[in-house]
């Protein structure tokens, strides 16, 4: 039987709020209230035009559907965030365009009913000529509108930049506690001592190297800065390197790093928890065949993927609740850097476990 679970950070856009809604559609009043406002003064006060009081009905309708497509204008904008930002300007400018006729039809209907003075005039070449007085309210909302959207749009990169330091900081804290705890410490020193009272003094010296690598290059590590793939392994290979002379009979270890992957960057150390979960809850007992973990890296177009796996216990390496607090960290941390261009995919079955990460693929 197999189990999957996939895992990924996507973030609410603030748009989809009601509240956020309501403030647009109020706003969409307020600036249609004050065009129309302002064109009436200027209509009194330099056209000579007398303002009748059955006026007011016809300047009410005039805002409502002016805020119509206002609101119309910013669903509109809202979709175009993703677009690069010289085709967000040119549809932006097409947009306001657009509307300006449709708006002076619309409001002919309108008014016609108003008024009941019979059919509107929908002549093309009228409304056309008419629809130029309305595109520059338009364009100065769809303006005023997609600066708005890029302004919160930055605020919340700046939230998610926050959060991902933070985040890589507590991994950091994880990391380094787990490495520098007396418990692995203990088990590392032991296994060196029983090296140097079997003789063993080369075997025993190399540990001591390695293990003064692995503590120097992370207390080295900048957890606010991404990394080269090469080197993200580079440090977990020191940590293995330690853990094969504890689990000589029950570890193996298997890295596929493409060449052309090396330069790849990735958070700093998001692969700890991963082969940290493995040596926690993957190794078979004594007596059983040797636990096989492999870390290997793949492109797929501008997408990069890292497999950890092992062919360990599988199901039981899987906690009850189908995740843990290292793949929940990771998942985290991928949401918070990449949105939903990160995922996390964790499959057990009676062949072993693995855990499949999937971000954008950037080059050094």
């Amino acid at each position: 039987m197999k189990h999957r679970h996939m895992l990924g950070g996507v973030e609410l856009p603030a748009e989809l709020n009601a509240r956020n809604w309501i403030s647009i559609t109020l706003g969409a009043v307020g600036f249609w209230a004050l065009f129309v406002a302002l064109a009436s003064i200027y209509a009194v006060l330099v056209a000579g035009y007398r303002y009748a009081p059955q006026n007011l009905i016809h300047d009410s309708a005039l805002v409502m559907l002016g805020a119509l497509f206002a609101v119309a204008i910013r669903v509109a904008l809202t979709r175009l965030t993703t677009q690069a930002f010289w085709r967000q300007i040119a549809l932006t400018a097409l947009i306001a365009v657009i509307c300006a006729p449709l708006f002076e039809a619309a409001f002919r209907v309108t008014n016609s009913v108003i008024k009941t003075s019979g059919p509107p005039d929908l002549n093309f070449s009228t409304v056309a000529a008419a629809s130029v007085f309305w595109l520059a309210p338009m364009a100065l909302w769809a303006a005023i509108n997609l600066a708005m959207l890029h302004e919160a749009e930055g605020r919340r990169r700046e939230r998610r930049l926050a959060e991902a330091r933070i985040q890589a900081h507590e991994a950091q804290v994880r990391a380094l506690r787990y490495q520098v705890n007396p418990h692995f410490l203990y088990n590392a020193l032991n296994s060196i001592s029983s090296l140097i009272l079997d003789g063993q003094n080369a075997i025993a010296e190399e540990m001591v190297m390695r293990l003064s690598d692995f503590l120097r290059a992370s207390l080295a590590n900048d957890p606010l800065l991404d990394v080269r793939l090469a080197d993200e392994i580079a440090l977990q290979r020191l940590y293995l390197n330690i853990e094969e002379v504890r689990f000589a009979d029950s570890l193996a270890v298997q890295v596929d790093l493409p060449p052309d992957l090396e330069d790849a960057l990735v958070p700093s150390l998001i692969l700890q928890p991963l082969v940290e979960n493995t040596l926690k809850h993957g190794l078979r007992g004594p007596g059983e065949a040797v636990t096989l973990l492999r870390i290997a890296a793949r492109r797929e177009g501008d997408r990069l993927h890292i497999d950890v796996e092992d062919n360990g216990r599988g199901n039981l390496a899987l906690p009850s609740n189908g995740s843990s607090v290292g793949l929940e960290n990771v998942r985290r941390r991928l949401g918070s850097r990449y949105q939903s261009q990160g995922r996390l995919e964790t499959i057990a079955d009676e062949r072993g476990f693995s855990v499949r990460l999937a971000l954008p693929l950037a080059i050094a």
